[in-house]
Order: C-alpha cells, then sequence, then structure tokens
C-alpha cells in the first residue's frame, strides 16, 4: 500500500476513503482492522467518528511487526468481532492485491460468512514505485525500483469466487458512496430476514389456540359458526 500511483501513497488514500466513509455512516458502529502478515484488532466496535479518525490517521506500515499479505487472518478477525453483535453486518477490505496463496483460504472463509464481504480496490494499473521511506524506494536485486502494479481482473475474478462485491477507488467519492449503499442494503435484507423469521414464529404458535378450537367443534352438541 506503499506505491505512489495515486498521491501521495496508496495508504494514505485508502485512509482518506475510510475517513469519507465513516463521515457517511455518521453514528453507525464501526470496527478497525489491520493486517499485513497477521491481523491485529486496532479498534473494537464504537460509534465515536472522532476516535475512528485519530486511529486511523496513525495507521503506518511500519508499525505492523509482521510482513507479509495475510486477509484471511484480518477475515477471522473481523468475523469474531461481529461474532458478539445482535445481528451480522458488513466487512470491507481496502486493499491493493490479495496474494495467490491466500486466494483459497479467503475465498472458502467469505462464502461461508454470514456477514457481507466488500472490498477496496486502490491502485492503478499503470502502477508506481514502492516507496520504503522518507525520499527513498525499494529496488530489485538489480537496482531497479520496484513498479507495484493493480491487478484488477484478477481481483475481479476472486471478489466473484468469494461472493463479494469490489469497488474500484475513484478520485470523487462515489466509490465509498456506493459502498455505502451496499453496506445499508445488506443490512435491510438482515432486518427484512429477522422480520420474516419472527413471524414464522409467532404464526407457529398461534396453532395452539386453533388446534384447541379443531378440538372442541368434535364434541357432540358442539356447533363451531366461522
Amino acid at each position: 500500500m506503499n506505491a505512489v500511483d495515486v498521491a501521495p501513497t496508496r495508504l494514505e488514500r485508502a485512509k482518506q476513503k475510510v475517513r469519507d466513509l465513516i463521515a457517511l455512516r455518521a453514528g453507525a458502529r464501526t470496527a478497525l482492522i489491520a493486517y499485513s502478515g497477521d491481523a491485529h484488532v486496532v479498534l473494537p466496535f464504537t460509534d465515536d467518528a472522532k476516535i475512528i479518525t485519530t486511529y486511523v490517521d496513525a495507521l503506518a506500515s511500519e508499525l505492523m511487526p509482521v510482513a507479509g499479505r495475510k486477509p484471511s487472518a484480518a477475515l477471522a478477525a473481523a468475523e469474531s468481532l461481529l461474532a458478539s453483535e445482535p445481528t451480522p453486518g458488513s466487512i470491507l477490505f481496502i486493499t491493493d492485491d490479495i496474494p495467490g496463496t491466500e486466494q483459497p483460504a479467503f475465498v472458502a472463509r467469505a462464502k461461508a460468512s454470514e456477514n457481507g464481504v466488500l472490498a477496496l480496490a486502490v491502485g492503478t494499473a499503470q502502477g508506481g514505485p514502492l516507496r520504503a521511506g522518507p525520499g527513498r524506494y525499494a529496488q530489485s536485486a538489480a537496482g531497479e525500483k520496484v513498479i507495484a502494479r493493480l491487478d484488477m481482473p484478477r481481483l475481479e475474478a476472486l471478489a466473484e469466487a468469494a461472493g463479494a462485491t469490489l469497488v474500484p477507488a475513484t478520485l470523487d467519492r462515489s466509490d465509498v458512496e456506493r459502498i455505502q449503499r451496499g453496506v445499508q442494503s445488506r443490512l435491510e435484507q438482515v432486518i427484512e430476514q429477522s422480520a420474516r423469521t419472527r413471524w414464522r414464529d409467532a404464526g407457529y404458535w398461534l396453532t395452539w389456540p386453533l388446534l384447541l378450537l379443531v378440538a372442541l367443534s368434535f364434541r357432540r352438541g358442539w356447533t363451531m359458526r366461522w
């Protein structure tokens, strides 16, 4: 996420997108997880937008203790947090790649999840050099700058296999607005499904007085007028 094909870096653009999304979801409960070779809960669920923004602003690649990319660990951490919530939620990944070695585990876990999974893809197909620090860039063994490119077709295929929604990052806020619509739609589906389930359960208990009336109708000398 330290490539500079989007200014100032992909990570900084991703942090801005999180701030935009928090602004759209004022009052909504949100948790924050950061991952590299492992996943860490940065902030458990809260509805305090200022606290979320503070933690988002402090995120930096060098703070992660284990190098690598393990989104399946992040998905497991998110599922664990959501397990204590009263209703299923939505899990948003902001990423520029999911390694091939991680894809089977990620797909299996996403397909089995009761929660909606979305991904915001940050970067460009042309790519850009990887920033290794202030004024420094990552180099290959040949001494050339390492160029990180966003492979959108591969991410699209992965999202389809996982049953996830993939949204490419845009210069405006249309991407986060699309994500918010997806999250809201997911919430409405859960609420509707819960209402149908409660109605079916209530209908089951209503069979008892109905059975009682039917039983009474078979007593000699009783008539039932419906």
